[in-house]
C-alpha cells in the first residue's frame, strides 16, 4: 500500500506467425506494460527495430473515423463491449474494410433518400392544399394550363424572394397565389403565353424549385393525383425509417467491435517501434507485476508450448540502466479514487513511497476543516453519491467518492463547529464557534502543518534510503538534519509562547540550530565533489537559507486552514445578516438563505477544494516528491 508493486522484467521471443496469437494472449492477460526492447538489447543487422507501417496505421485511422461519423449521422451510441476482438495488426484493416464500407454506404443511402423525400413531402403537401382550393372555387387548373391560355408555374422559392419575383415581371400581366411554409414560398404563377419567357427568365434569377403538375386532368383529377402521390411519399419515408432502424439493429453489435478492434490493433502497430525483430521473428520486452509473473508464464507456456522463449529479469538488475520502471499503485478501493489528485501533480517513481493514503487522509481532514458545516457537507454527500450512482456521471465516479468523503469530514467538523447551513443556533458546538473563539482554531491549523511537514520530511528519508542515497538521507534539503533543526525551532517557540518563565540559553540554542544548518552545507560540498554532482558552491552555501525560509513559510501557510474556516463562517453569517436587513418577509427571507447557502457551496466548496491541493503540492509532495514515474498502462482489450 505505501509502495508501488514491485515489478519483473520478461523478454519474450517469438517466431513471425506466432507473433499475433501471442499479442492476443497478452492482451488477453491484462497485465503487461509494453517496454521500449533497445534500453536492454542492442540493435544489429540481425536485430533491428521494424518498419513503421504508416500506411495500415492511416487505414485503421480511416477506418475508426468512417464508423465513428456514421454512427453520429444515425445517433447510434459506441459502447464498450466484453467480447472479444482480434489482434492482427498486419491485416485487420483490410479484413475489416468492405465490411465498414458496406455499412457507410448503406447508412448513406438511407439517409439520403430520408432527407429527400422529407423536403418533397412539405411541398407536395401545399401543392394539395393549393389545388384542393381551387377546386373548391370551381377553377380548372387543367384548362388554364392548356397552350391556347396561360403559361403556368408551379413552386417554391424562399419568402424574402416573393417581392424580387413580383418586382421583376410588374410589366407584364401575371397572377401569383403564394402560401407560407417553413420559410419558402408555394407559388402558382400565371402569365399570358406570349409571356413564357420572360416568367422563365425571371424565376430562374431566383432560388425557383418547380413542382411538375400532373400533365392531364381537372383540378379534382390533379388533386387526387397529388394526394396518391403525397400517400407514396409518406409511405415510402416510413419504410425507409423502418429499413434504418433495421439497420441499426443489425450492426449495432458489429459497429462496438468494429470500434474497439481497430483502436486496440491501431495502438499495437503504434507499439512496433519498441520491438525488435530478426528475419524469423519477434523481441518483445514488457513489464509484468510479480503477483501475476506465474499466472502469464503458465499461459504463455501452454498455448506456445516450445515455440515462445521468455527470460525473466528483476528489476534491480536494471539499476545500471537508463530505464524507467512504471509504477503501479496498489492501493484499497476506499483510497484509489484519490490517485486522481495525485496523478495531476505526477506519477510517483518505482522506488519512491506512494503518498495516496497519506494524501487522503490529510486532503479529506483539510476540507473538513474548512468547510465545517453540516448541511453542506451533506449537500457535498449526496452530490458524491449521485456521482458514483448516476451512469451519466460515470467518468467522474472517482471524484464522487472523494465527495462522499470530503461530505462526512464536513459533516463531522460542522458538529464540532455547530454549524448547519450557516445556522449556530440549531446545534450545539461539540468543540468552538470559530468566530467566537478563533485562537484554538489558529494553533490547530498550524500543528496539523507541522505534521504534514514533517510527515513529507520523513517520506523523503525513506525514499532516500531505498534509493540506496544515505547522502540525501542525511545531507539532503528536506533530510535528518533539516528535519533536526525544524525541530528545535518547535522546541523553541513552544516553550517561549507556553512558559512565562522561560528563558533562553543562546549557549545551547545557537549551536542546536546551527549545527544542523551547517552539517547540511559541509555534507553537500563534500557528497558533490565525490558525486560530480552539477551543483555549484553558491547553491550549496544558501541550501540551508533556502531550508530556513522554506519550513517557515510552509508552516505559515498552513494557517489558511483556520483562515477559511473562520471566512466560511463570517460568509454564512452575513448572508443571515443581508437576509434580516433586507426583508421582514418570512417568505423572502428564507429564499435569499437558501441561495446564500448554494452560493457559498458552489463558490467556497471549489475555493477549498483548490486550497487542500495547494497545500498537497507545494508544502507536502515538494518535500519528497523529485522524480517522475512512468504510469503502468498493460495492454488491454479494457482499455476500450
Amino acid at each position: 500500500m505505501f509502495i508501488p508493486e514491485k515489478m519483473k522484467l520478461l523478454k519474450i521471443i517469438t517466431a513471425k506467425e506466432k507473433f499475433s496469437p501471442l499479442l492476443q494472449s497478452i492482451t488477453k492477460l491484462n497485465c503487461l506494460h509494453i517496454a521500449n526492447s533497445i534500453y536492454f538489447e542492442q540493435a544489429s543487422e540481425i536485430l533491428r527495430a521494424p518498419e513503421e507501417k504508416k500506411e495500415i496505421f492511416n487505414k485503421m485511422s480511416a477506418l475508426d473515423t468512417i464508423v465513428v461519423n456514421t454512427c453520429k449521422k444515425i445517433d447510434l451510441g459506441i459502447y464498450k463491449t466484453n467480447q472479444e476482438i482480434e489482434i492482427s495488426p498486419f491485416t485487420i484493416s483490410d479484413k475489416l474494410d468492405s465490411e465498414i464500407r458496406d455499412f457507410q454506404y448503406k447508412v448513406e443511402d438511407l439517409i439520403h433518400s430520408i432527407a429527400d423525400l422529407e423536403r418533397e413531402i412539405p411541398t407536395t403537401e401545399l401543392l394539395s392544399w393549393q389545388l384542393n382550393q381551387l377546386d373548391s372555387l370551381g377553377i380548372n387548373v387543367g384548362l388554364l394550363s392548356e397552350p391556347m391560355y396561360l403559361y403556368l408555374k408551379v413552386g417554391t422559392i424562399p419568402a424574402q424572394q416573393l417581392p424580387i419575383l413580383e418586382n421583376s415581371i410588374q410589366n407584364i400581366p401575371f397572377v401569383i397565389e403564394s402560401s407560407y411554409q417553413l420559410g419558402k414560398e408555394f407559388i402558382i404563377c400565371a402569365t399570358l403565353n406570349q409571356y413564357e419567357k420572360s416568367l422563365q427568365q425571371s424565376l430562374s434569377a431566383l432560388d425557383f424549385q418547380e413542382v411538375k403538375l400532373p400533365s392531364k386532368g381537372t383540378t379534382k383529377e390533379m388533386f387526387e393525383e397529388i394526394e396518391l402521390r403525397l400517400w407514396e411519399q409518406k409511405e415510402r419515408l416510413n419504410q425507409y425509417k423502418i429499413a434504418l432502424e433495421q439497420l441499426k439493429n443489425e450492426y449495432v453489435k458489429k459497429i462496438d467491435i468494429w470500434h474497439k478492434t481497430l483502436l486496440m490493433n491501431k495502438e499495437i502497430l503504434g507499439l512496433l517501434k519498441n520491438f525488435l525483430m530478426t528475419e524469423h521473428g519477434y523481441f518483445i520486452t514488457a513489464w509484468v507485476p510479480q503477483s501475476k509473473l506465474k499466472q502469464v508464464q503458465k499461459k504463455i507456456n501452454n498455448e506456445f508450448a516450445g515455440q515462445v522463449i521468455i527470460d525473466v529479469m528483476d528489476s534491480n538488475e536494471m539499476e545500471n540502466k537508463q530505464v524507467i520502471v512504471p509504477t503501479k499503485l496498489k492501493n484499497p478501493k476506499t483510497i484509489k479514487p484519490f490517485e486522481k489528485l495525485l496523478n495531476i501533480y505526477g506519477i510517483p517513481h518505482y522506488k519512491a513511497i506512494d503518498p495516496t493514503v497519506f494524501l487522503a487522509i490529510t486532503f479529506v481532514f483539510m476540507f473538513g476543516m474548512m468547510f465545517g458545516d453540516v448541511g453542506h457537507g451533506l449537500v457535498l454527500f449526496l452530490a458524491g453519491l449521485a456521482l458514483i450512482n448516476l451512469r451519466f456521471f460515470y467518468k467522474l465516479k472517482d471524484f464522487g467518492y472523494i465527495f462522499v468523503f470530503c461530505g462526512i469530514s464536513a459533516i463531522v467538523f460542522g458538529f464540532l463547529f455547530g454549524s448547519f447551513f450557516g445556522n449556530e443556533e440549531l446545534i450545539k458546538p461539540l468543540w468552538l464557534h470559530p468566530l467566537d473563539n478563533p485562537n484554538p482554531l489558529l494553533i490547530s491549523a498550524i500543528i496539523f502543518g507541522v505534521i504534514v511537514i514533517n510527515l513529507g520530511i520523513i517520506l523523503n528519508i525513506i525514499t532516500s534510503l531505498r534509493n540506496k542515497s544515505l547522502s540525501e538521507a542525511i545531507f539532503g534539503q528536506w533530510s535528518i538534519l533539516s528535519s533536526m533543526f525544524f525541530w528545535v525551532v518547535l522546541t523553541i517557540g513552544y516553550l517561549t509562547f507556553t512558559r512565562k518563565d522561560f528563558q533562553i540559553n543562546w549557549y545551547i540554542v545557537l549551536p542546536a540550530l546551527f549545527l544542523p544548518l551547517f552539517f547540511i552545507a559541509f555534507g553537500r560540498i563534500i557528497f558533490s565533489h565525490k558525486e560530480e554532482s552539477e551543483e555549484d558552491l553558491a547553491e550549496v552555501i544558501f541550501k540551508p537559507f533556502e531550508i530556513m525560509l522554506g519550513l517557515l513559510t510552509n508552516t505559515i501557510s498552513f494557517i489558511r486552514i483556520a483562515a477559511f474556516a473562520l471566512t466560511h463562517a463570517a460568509l454564512m453569517g452575513s448572508v443571515f445578516l443581508v437576509a434580516e436587513i433586507m426583508t421582514s418577509n418570512a417568505f423572502t427571507k428564507h429564499f435569499m438563505i437558501i441561495n446564500g447557502n448554494i452560493l457559498v457551496i458552489l463558490l467556497e466548496g471549489l475555493i477549498v477544494f483548490i486550497q487542500c491541493l495547494r497545500l498537497e503540492y507545494y508544502e507536502f509532495f515538494s518535500k519528497f516528491f523529485f522524480k517522475q514515474g512512468e504510469k503502468y498502462k498493460p495492454l488491454s482489450f479494457e482499455n476500450y
